[in-house]
């Protein structure tokens, strides 16, 4: 199955609310969570705040079964910060370890490249060691812990600053 790495648009809310759906259901120890699943509403208005945000863009990993990953990086106005992105990424359980992970931080330093960024910055998990991999993999090294950041079923987990 061929799988295209793209920007999002409006339209793409109402697969975009399955896709986070399904990671909701996941109850993965490895990201932030919700209390619920964002609404179509929800969807669109988070598209539309990156769309039109300096330095921002939301990369979808799209095949025919429709959205299996996705990476939102968030850029500042501030002009001394206007150089750097900081983003999140995710992709279906079906999928990890295939290569899409990859392919949407490929697609975002294009992106960046070619939107006059110069530093992109990430947060992941210590309990993530295949993100940790992919991102070290991708050029990215470890600029900070942040010890105990956060609570997993009430045990303390790093989080690691990465750049």
């Amino acid at each position: 199955m061929n799988t295209e790495i793209r920007e999002a648009i409006e339209s793409d809310a109402i697969d975009l609310r399955k896709y986070v759906a399904q990671l909701f259901l996941e109850n993965l120890s490895t990201l932030y969570k919700k209390d619920e699943v964002p609404s179509i509403e929800a969807q669109e208005k988070f598209i539309n705040q990156i769309l039109n945000a300096p330095n921002s863009t939301l990369l979808l990993a799209v095949n025919d079964s429709g959205i299996i990953g996705m990476l939102d990086a968030h850029g500042s106005s501030h002009e001394q910060k206007s150089h750097r992105i900081s983003f999140g990424m995710s992709v279906s359980r079906e999928n990890r370890r295939k290569g899409i992970g990859e392919r949407l931080v490929s697609s975002l330093k294009d992106w960046a490249n070619g939107n006059n960024i110069r530093r992109i910055e990430l947060e992941v998990f210590s309990n993530n060691p295949n993100a940790i991999a992919l991102y070290e993999k991708a050029g990215f090294v470890v600029e900070g812990v942040k010890k105990g950041a956060v609570l997993i079923e009430g045990a303390e987990v790093d989080i690691i600053s990465m750049a």
